[in-house]
């Protein structure tokens, strides 16, 4: 049988890759390399690999394996790394002729009272979950320092400080001595091999990072392993992943045929055509020639060929999915034993992974034993699991199976999931089956439970429960709205006022016009609103238009819009005053049109509009002159006067200019004379008029040492 992480003698290709890491080991210092490909690429296997090849090396008995998922904590990151220091059996470090001491104390007794902690904060948070409201989580209250006998002091920096320390001075220095090397002083050198990456919480990636800074560089080899998902540019996996893992070289794929004894030319075309060089789905391949063998039966070429598909070549999904649909059948016609592995792939692809017995007895999947140990190593063996999991590609067309032949079983099975673990408290997965299961999630109801779960000290969770709705958003349109709610939701019961506006920024972008979500927009700005004015230009843009007439409205209006034109945006700036006009208006606010007016020809003339710029102009002159206000027709004037000298009427705009000059000079208002003065300077220089230019700038002198 083809196994899940094939030995040693059974692993092809990738001598690039495998060249690369030998190296890197070889140096016997610190580095970092990342690999990233699709899923079943060979990733798991190649890392499994490396680490084999690391300790036929024998440099660092320090090797440690880590495969992430979506629920491990940056804690359990580090039980798992202190866990697989231990495993060593090189952490002992010699005091005395009698007495030793264990070199990963100090570490384990921190990890240990976090680990408290984690435990303590968990079960607060979730002590009022409703148990049969679908993992629903009720309204939570508490005081992170009601924490009755569990010290609360430590933290995370603590934890990695003393870590830093194990590697650096408290480990046994076992790093061998390369060859020929005669002065080499000897230190320690940890090899961390971690898979999965694209799972992985943020803030376990950033612990990864910081296992890569400091006086860890030299010290920690770290290579990754993981799917090139979409990130944020701020996210760290696209820095930890460097190396692209390519589909396996036919000269690979025929080695490894010729191994399983595949020595039909026909079989041998028609599985390099179907696997297309990817490893997971040629062992599906060779596990399927093997069972037919076992079974009595003669493997043909007509065994691999697809059905013609529609649009040409078949994609990796079709190919996944009918191989899976031929391992589940051949599982069926096993006997009892298969028939029981069947059904635990057909109706288990719905949970995360098989760590947890009780999830599985939670299905109540027909024909079971009650012993699920041997049944899952049988799986192991069949090359089907992924550490604790369904290799995630098998997991999916599997899933996808399901749902498509046995839509019941399928929505049965989902709820008895979802039901298992929300009684357990684990909140994140309850809600991954639930969208899984095409549940429709109430956008209130969810933004209210992310937000008690953040009042209740636990961000994280409340981010991951958000970050679960964003993942299933590019298939389900609504969610990304759901999502965008809570978002808000969490920033304000976080006290963080910047953060709730940018998401409420972002929220009314997915909202649009729709009336429901306009009206839940609006609830929580009106809140905002209540206990100081908005910041956020972007949400103000989208707030004020719709807010009653007013004078303070019309203020900010012309506010916001002058602001955003300070910033060349014209667009934004020019349809706010044009709503400020409107609004003026209407209020009969003369003072308030004529200076929308003034700012919608500002910025039509920063776009090159020039004619609809002198309209606005002249009609903010002809307003500020029936209301009296000279200093706004003093602006008006040199708008006038900008424009009239674009389009080229040099005599009119020296007259505005002059217009503008004049009342500056009455009302003694110097901002309209050196303005004015400046361009009527760039005019008669223009037109060969040195005199006047001369008489003009020296004005402009006398007026800069009068304002001295």
């Amino acid at each position: 049988m083809v196994s899940a992480s094939p030995p040693l003698e059974s692993f092809y290709g990738r001598t690039t890759e495998l060249g690369m890491v030998k190296r890197l080991i070889e140096q016997r210092v610190g580095a970092q390399i990342g690999f990233r490909g699709i899923g079943g690429i060979g990733k798991s296997t190649l890392l499994a690999q490396i680490a084999a090849e690391a300790r036929r090396l024998a440099v660092t008995p320090y090797i440690v394996s880590i495969a992430l998922d979506e629920q491990m904590t940056p804690v359990g990151f580090y039980r798992k790394l202190l866990d697989g220091l231990r495993a060593t059996g090189k952490t002992t470090r010699r005091r005395a002729l009698l007495f030793s001491e264990d070199a990963l104390r100090p570490c384990e007794t921190l990890l240990r009272r976090l680990e408290q902690q984690e435990v303590w904060l968990q079960k607060k948070v979730q002590n009022e979950v409703i148990a049969t409201g679908g993992g629903r989580i009720g309204s939570v209250t508490v005081e992170l320092h009601e924490q009755g006998g569990v010290a609360t002091t430590v933290l995370m920096r603590d934890l990695h400080q003393a870590f830093v320390e194990l590697v650096t001075r408290r480990l046994p220095e076992t790093v061998t001595v390369p060859p020929g090397v005669t002065d080499y002083l000897p230190h320690r050198l940890l090899i961390l091999l971690v898979d999965n990456l694209e799972r992985a919480r943020p803030d376990v990636l950033e612990e990864l990072r910081r296992l890569r800074s400091g006086s860890l560089h030299e010290r920690v080899l770290l290579i990754c392993a993981g799917r090139p998902e979409d990130h944020t540019a701020t996210n760290t996996v696209p820095h930890l992943l460097t190396c692209d893992l390519d589909r396996l070289d036919e000269a690979s794929c025929r080695a490894w045929l010729t191994r399983a004894a595949v020595t039909d030319q026909a079989l041998r075309e028609a599985i390099l055509r179907l696997c297309q060089g990817v490893p997971l789905l040629l062992r599906l391949c060779l596990h399927e020639v093997e069972q037919a063998r076992a079974q009595g039966e003669t493997p043909g070429a007509a065994d691999f060929a697809l059905p013609p598909q529609p649009g040409g070549e078949a994609s990796l999904h079709v190919v996944e999915a009918f191989l899976v649909e031929r391992f589940i059948e051949r599982l069926e016609r096993g006997g009892e034993a298969g028939e029981r592995l069947s059904r635990l792939v057909r109706f288990g692809c719905v949970l995360p992974n098989f760590t947890d017995r009780d999830a599985i007895r939670a299905l109540q999947i027909a024909g079971l034993p009650d012993d699920l140990d041997p049944l899952i190593r049988a799986l192991r063996e069949q090359g089907m699991m992924s550490g604790a999991e369904l290799h995630p590609v098998i997991r999916q067309a599997a899933l996808t199976r399901l749902a498509q032949c046995e839509p019941q079983h399928f929505r049965d099975s989902c709820e008895r999931a979802a039901a298992y673990y929300t009684g357990a408290g684990r909140l994140v997965e309850a809600l991954t089956i639930r969208l899984q299961a095409g549940e429709a999630i109430s956008d209130e109801e969810f933004a209210q439970q992310v937000a008690a779960v953040a009042r209740a000290g636990d961000l994280a969770l409340a981010r991951r429960l958000v970050a679960v709705v964003e993942r299933f958003a590019p298939q389900r349109a609504e969610l990304a709205w759901v999502a965008a709610l809570a978002r808000i939701d969490m920033a304000r019961a976080t006290g963080k006022r910047d953060a709730a506006e940018a998401e409420l920024a972002r929220a009314a972008a997915i909202a649009g016009e729709e009336p429901e979500r306009v009206a839940a927009l609006e609830e929580r700005v009106r809140t905002l609103e209540k206990e100081q004015p908005l910041r956020d230009g972007m949400l103000l843009l989208w707030w004020l238009p719709r807010q009653p007439d007013s004078p303070d409205v019309l203020q900010r209006l012309l506010e916001l819009g002058e602001a955003f034109r300070l910033i060349d945006e014209y667009a934004a700036s020019t349809a706010l005053l044009r709503q400020a006009l409107a609004m003026a208006q209407r209020l009969d606010d003369r003072q308030g049109a004529a200076y929308a007016l003034l700012s919608l020809g500002e910025a039509l003339l920063r776009q090159a509009e020039v004619t609809a710029a002198q309209g606005y102009y002249q009609q903010a002159l002809e307003m500020y002159q029936s209301i009296g206000d000279r200093r706004g027709a003093a602006h008006a004037l040199l708008g006038l006067g900008a424009a009239l000298r674009l389009q080229g009427d040099r005599q009119q705009a020296e007259e505005r200019l002059e217009e503008a000059l004049a009342i500056g000079r009455q009302i003694q208002y110097r901002a309209a004379q050196f303005n004015a003065l400046r361009t009527l300077i760039a005019l008669a220089e223009e037109a060969g008029d040195h005199r006047s230019a001369a008489d003009y700038r020296l004005e402009y002198q006398r007026l800069l040492v009068e304002k001295r």
